[in-house]
């Protein structure tokens, strides 16, 4: 109902401060409390979850731990080994920097099964003999734990989307219609970058079009309001206009110009300030990481009803099984609005995100059945 309401709307800017503040070189992101509160929520829900079933215990606390450490490590690893295995030549510990962003759902959920399974496995090597056994951490099993946590993790993924669309990071492709948004942060840090003492952008609407999807924007810059400053800008903007737009739309591009050599553009000064006033096009892209966030929405509030209503008959295994088939089938879906992250995906016929979904739809497929034609008494009681 969401997508069809906002099919009907016109496009819109997003140009949101994506810093919370920041004070002498210190810069506290929107992202990185989205990050958190995600994890927090999430804490309180799986404690709930325990207490409901009357296996609580304080050192639960360990297991949200675990799954914390799986998912940055997880993440980084799989964004640098599926995307980026070029850091590697130069340093190897790029692996597990996760502070430098670039992080993978895939990695994620690698990295949340893996570490998960130190917390519940224990490994025992006795001679030539390898025993893995499992601790039944506060009598659950393995499969067990996991089923809580994907409900969990389904919330704290609408955060982080969320916090993705902040940063306007993960770029949807064009929608060739009215609908959709023009992510103006990339622009204006471009503009910042490129032409010398800017202090801020301004865009405005108009009711032009050059193509459905492609609004034709007015664009003000203003500068610092210094003469010195004043020469060098009309001195070098017009090279670096021009340089810095492209005349086609790309994969990265928010704002266009086609016009090329042609474009007009006029200095305005006033005696507070001096700005430069020129139209371009936009480009009006899905919001991918909203829909991405209202799914996982959706997804949460059916894994959290599904055990509240049936958690006496669950077996071992089922919400895990049936979490993988679902996120990721969509997760396929959704890459299908999604503009590729790298460039050698464009000579695939199913890009990486949707190539590493295939393998957890059959390991979730695998588990599913399994926890379905399981003749063995659930503990979810």
């Amino acid at each position: 109902m969401i997508f069809s309401l906002l099919f009907f709307l016109n496009y819109f800017f997003w140009e949101p401060n994506i810093y919370i503040f920041q004070i002498d070189g210190f810069k506290l992101k929107w992202y990185s409390i989205l990050f958190a509160l995600g994890f927090f929520t999430g804490r309180f829900i799986i404690f709930y979850i325990y207490k409901k079933e009357q296996k609580f215990h304080p050192s639960i606390d360990i297991q949200l731990i675990f799954m914390v450490i799986g998912t940055l490590i997880g993440a980084r690893m799989g964004h640098v080994l599926f995307y980026q295995t070029n850091l590697l030549y130069s340093d190897f510990f790029e692996l597990f920097k996760f502070w430098k962003g670039g992080l993978s759902s895939h990695g994620t959920a690698f990295g949340v099964l893996f570490s998960m399974s130190f917390y519940s496995y224990a490994l025992k090597i006795k001679g030539f003999k390898i025993q893995i056994r499992d601790k039944l951490k506060h009598g659950n099993t393995y499969l067990q734990v996991l089923d809580r946590m994907v409900i969990v993790i389904a919330l704290g993924a609408v955060f982080i989307r969320f916090g993705n669309f902040v940063n306007s990071e993960i770029i949807g492709k064009p929608t060739a219609s009215n609908y959709g948004v023009i992510q103006l942060n990339p622009f204006t840090d471009k503009l910042k970058q490129t032409l010398p003492f800017v202090e801020a952008a301004t865009y405005n609407k108009t009711e032009r079009f050059l193509s459905p999807g492609y609004p034709v924007l007015d664009i003000m810059i203003q500068f610092k309001n210094q003469k010195y400053y004043e020469q060098r800008i009309r001195a070098g903007v017009d090279r670096l206009l021009l340089k810095m737009m492209p005349t086609r739309e790309g994969q990265s591009s928010h704002v266009i110009n086609p016009k090329g050599s042609d474009l007009g553009y006029k200095f305005i000064r006033t005696n507070k300030a001096f700005y430069l006033s020129f139209e371009a096009v936009g480009v009006v892209r899905h919001p991918v990481q909203l829909y991405e966030s209202f799914t996982n929405l959706l997804i949460f509030i059916l894994f959290y009803w599904i055990w509240y209503r049936k958690k006496e008959k669950l077996q071992p295994g089922f919400l895990l099984g049936l979490f993988m088939v679902i996120l990721f089938s969509i997760r396929i879906f959704h890459e299908v609005f999604k503009e590729n992250q790298v460039s050698f995906e464009n000579q695939m016929s199913l890009n990486m995100g949707q190539l590493l979904s295939l393998p957890f739809i059959v390991l979730g497929l695998i588990i599913l059945s399994v926890a379905i034609f399981s003749k063995k008494e659930t503990s979810y009681r």
